[in-house]
């Protein structure tokens, strides 16, 4: 009885050491890209400038991708790169998927890649159009 207390003990200081540590994380620098009111996915990085050129970059390719009136679910696809999975829209580049994107998820970069693909594929084709979108 008296080492399952001990055990139960140690285990609450353990968890509770835990849960301190990942309260003291500062957040990650983060932002939200959005077209028309419609959220797509929130990219991190290691500095705020980072995540603000990274989403300028981004923005800038869904102008291109989104005047395509022929895009369709099938065209949204996973291509392993040297060392990051990248999203890429029939034959242009989307978006890297970067360590931190997933760091912050709990998750592998392959796998953040499949939800983000999965999101694109939902959304893109319906925000398609022949103007190019705008940052919300």
């Amino acid at each position: 009885m008296r080492n399952q207390i001990a055990a139960y003990v140690l285990v609450g200081v353990a968890l509770s050491h835990c849960l301190l540590a990942h309260a003291q994380l500062p957040p990650p620098f983060q932002q939200t890209l959005a077209i028309g009111g419609t959220e797509l996915i929130t990219i991190r990085g290691r500095s705020q400038e980072d995540v603000r050129v990274r989403a300028d970059i981004i923005y800038a390719r869904l102008a291109w991708i989104l005047a395509d009136s022929t895009l369709a679910r099938r065209d949204i696809w996973i291509k392993m790169t040297t060392s990051e999975p990248a999203i890429y829209v029939k034959d242009k580049l989307l978006v890297t998927v970067m360590p931190q994107d997933s760091a912050y998820n709990e998750t592998t970069p392959d796998k953040q890649a499949q939800i983000w693909r999965i999101r694109f594929a939902e959304t893109l084709p319906i925000l398609k159009s022949a103007d190019p979108p705008t940052k919300t």
